[in-house]
């Protein structure tokens, strides 16, 4: 039986998605932060799990990256830059669409 490999587009999300996670363990024992430290190690097992292609983490992702819309909306709402905001939406909602899509949920399945 053939390996399953995602397409170059994926693996490249969820490499970005290890090494931002990462940076925001390091950034939160770097500054005593304990919510960053948390949402990078919430933010790897979850990309790991992308990697592994485990099912659960389709459910996950799509979780964590609406928790991020939300929390980004609310940011905006509150005054936080608007030229910032929409990248962030943008390439969250995309994340999001692409992970459900039928090309990849044949590989998490």
């Amino acid at each position: 039986m053939a390996e399953k490999k995602l397409p170059a587009l994926g693996q490249v999300i969820i490499i970005v998605g290890i090494v931002g996670s990462l940076l925001a363990i390091v950034t939160g024992v770097a500054n005593k932060d304990v919510l960053n430290f948390l949402a990078g190690t919430v933010g790897l097992v979850i990309f790991w799990g992308l990697f592994r292609l485990k099912p659960w983490s389709v459910t996950a992702v799509s979780i964590l990256l609406s928790i991020r819309i939300i929390w980004t909306l609310i940011l905006v709402v509150k005054g936080f830059s608007l030229a910032a905001g929409i990248p962030s939406l943008l390439i969250s909602g995309f994340i999001i669409y692409y992970f459900n899509s039928s090309k990849l949920k044949s590989f998490y399945a």
